[in-house]
């Protein structure tokens, strides 16, 4: 054998192996790149649509890693963590971020995303007017996302503050920057509830100077809705109008199907409708003045329904015997009874064959049958809004003075509970005896403003000094807020106390209770705020003319028992939306004794409207609707 001298085959198979793997290494290195990044904006849209679909704590350390690839935008970056953290309920992380922007160099687009974050955390810290200075500042240059963000928060902000109208110019412009349909959808849908939830007298003369006109056809729009709960036919034919004279208009896509198809729906009645209630023992009054309202309504709108009244007697078990009577009577809607009693006993049979409007409210947490709808004037649901709107406008820290009664007990437990659920302290809750014929109220005014313990100091630093001194007791003064549970007997008297105890200068919020239409001015009552119904305290001519029919025809009723009518009327007026809709109020809708929703477990929601004493007499102000879920402050 001659030649070369060949490896040992398993020398042969190692290196073909070690030539396979460097014929591997070498294709690779040339035909795998690393793909190139997306531009800095399309990362940015991307964060910012996880954010808008509640993904805010997954990217917000994503804008935190581009900062660091971007150093000439890391201010913007560091801006933009800071408001997804904030969203996503992390505050800590939130100011840390925004320290990180702050320290750098930073443009017109920086500083309105640092202005968002600044004015986010004054709104949470409950001082909207340092959120409202942190966002005043002329956004025109900045991209269009970053400036409806700044002017979502702000109209977050001006309702807050109470000026709904100026809210809706900012939606207004906010609308025309938003490029997909759902997010014009629910900002054209923000706007119209801001619009409906307006607690107080609206009108087009109020949008401030050189208004566009899209703002004016808003305002246009919301007036006709709130005529439907009066004369439903010529609001859907001005509406039907509007729409023709408005067909561009964000309104005529994403508001008007529903709008209109619940006003299809408000003279649709069943042909029998029954009403239960109870016409002897002690709500005999207040039920002669639902029945009286009710069929006054009945009456106004032509009689369409055949209308029967049940007497539900006040003993256990009335209730289902008009109930049972009713339903032989082929009653296609029934609405009642008027006691927490009675609707408790109709709730524990069930649902009812035929839909059902009870006329009061089951204890929180009861079970509620199918087609079995409540809706009431409970005195504990004011007492929530006080609440919610004392946090609306940055009062945090309360002092609440009731009567110690069940009623007053009952107010206060309802305002405290709701106040703290929204981030607010009660600083005290103190009950003052209203049963005194002296009416004096001072001990108890000075031991919830803390009076009294000032006093036993300079008593006790007298003692020590063995010598006289002249001191003024000094109250309190972390107090944001008072809440005031009293009826108009007391309410007076009481207000007049806290003026003499140097607490005229503190926020006062009241409930209904404190105001009767047949009494005098009660000029000590000034300053005070209190939560009412359109019926009560709305200048509106069609309110206003209804009233009066009334009051001709029920001097007496109307003087004591005004509140009671308006719970008929618009009881009657609801028939036909729980009777007809699958989902009824899903529009809100103004009515006699308020703004009216539907809420968790089929309760009808009431938000009040607002008016302030001004020379004894109320002024209905405008402010806006308190979102029921807003959430507790972080």
């Amino acid at each position: 054998m001659s030649g070369a001298i060949l490896p040992a085959p398993s020398l042969r198979r190692q290196a073909l192996r070690a030539g396979l793997v460097c014929a591997l290494l070498l294709v690779g290195c040339t035909t795998v790149r690393e793909a190139p990044a997306p531009p800095l904006s399309a990362q940015l849209a991307a964060l910012r649509a996880e954010v808008a679909a509640g993904r805010a704590a997954d990217a917000a350390p994503r804008f935190e890693a581009l900062a660091t690839l971007h150093p000439e935008q890391a201010a913007l970056l560091h801006a933009l963590a800071a408001d997804a953290w904030l969203q996503a309920a992390a505050r800590p992380a939130a100011e840390a971020a925004l320290g990180r922007a702050r320290a750098l160099p930073t443009d017109g687009e920086g500083a309105a995303a640092i202005a968002i974050v600044v004015a986010e955390l004054a709104r949470l810290d409950g001082d909207p007017d340092a959120a409202l200075r942190a966002l005043a500042f002329d956004a025109r240059e900045v991209s269009a996302p970053l400036r409806a963000r700044l002017l979502g928060l702000r109209a977050t902000v001006e309702v807050a503050l109470g000026t709904p109208l100026v809210a809706v110019l900012d939606l207004v412009v906010r609308g025309a920057l938003l490029e997909d349909e759902p997010a014009r959808a629910a900002n054209a849908q923000r706007l119209w509830r801001i619009l409906v939830g307006a607690h107080g007298e609206l009108s087009r003369a109020a949008l401030p100077l050189n208004s566009p006109p899209q703002a004016h056809a808003w305002v246009e729009l919301a007036l006709h809705a709130r005529g439907a709960w009066a004369d439903p036919s010529a609001a859907r034919a001005a509406i039907e109008a509007w729409r023709d004279a408005n067909r561009e208009h964000p309104a005529t896509s994403f508001v008007l199907p529903g709008l209109l198809e619940q006003l299809a729906h408000t003279d649709r009645y069943p042909a029998k409708v029954a009403l239960l209630l109870p016409f002897s023992g002690r709500f005999a009054e207040p039920a002669a003045a639902v029945r009286d309202g009710f069929l006054a309504a009945h009456f106004a709108a032509g009689a369409l329904p055949e209308v029967q009244v049940f007497d539900t007697t006040d003993y256990p078990g009335g209730a289902t015997q008009a109930l049972q009577a009713a339903q032989r009577w082929d009653a296609g809607f029934v609405v009642g009874p008027l006691t927490r009693e009675a609707v408790a006993e109709l709730a524990a049979l069930g649902a009812p064959p035929a839909g059902l409007l009870a006329l009061n409210y089951l204890d929180a947490g009861a079970g509620t049958p199918e087609r079995f709808w409540q809706f009431g004037l409970a005195p504990e649901a004011e007492a929530e809004a006080v609440a919610e709107r004392a946090i609306a406008q940055g009062l945090l820290r309360a002092v609440a003075l009731h009567p110690g009664n069940d009623w007053g007990t009952r107010l206060a437990g309802a305002f405290r509970a709701r106040y703290e659920a929204l981030g607010g302290t009660p600083l005290a809750v103190e009950a003052y005896d209203a049963t005194v014929s002296e009416k004096d109220f001072s001990a108890s005014i000075m031991h919830a403003l803390n009076l009294d313990e000032s006093e036993l100091r300079t008593n006790l630093l007298a003692a020590a000094l063995g010598q006289k001194l002249e001191s003024e007791p000094r109250r309190r003064r972390d107090v944001d807020v008072l809440f005031v549970a009293a009826r108009d007997r007391d309410a007076p008297l009481l207000r007049a106390q806290l003026r003499f105890h140097r607490a005229a200068d503190i926020p006062t919020f009241a409930t209904s209770a404190v105001y009767r239409g047949d009494l005098p001015p009660q000029t000590d009552l000034d300053g005070l705020e209190f939560a009412d119904m359109p019926w009560t305290i709305s200048l509106e001519p069609a309110i206003a003319a209804q009233r009066e029919r009334l009051t001709a025809l029920w001097p007496d009723g109307m003087a004591r028992q005004a509140r009671l009518y308006a719970l008929g009327i618009d009881a009657y007026r609801l028939v036909p939306l729980f009777a007809n809709l699958p989902a009824p109020l899903a529009e809100p809708v103004t009515a006699a004794t308020g703004t009216l929703t539907l809420a968790a477990g089929q309760r009808v929601r009431r938000d009040p409207f607002w008016a302030r004493f001004v020379d004894g007499r109320p002024a209905p102000i405008v402010a806006p609707r308190v979102e029921p879920d807003q959430p507790p402050k972080p």
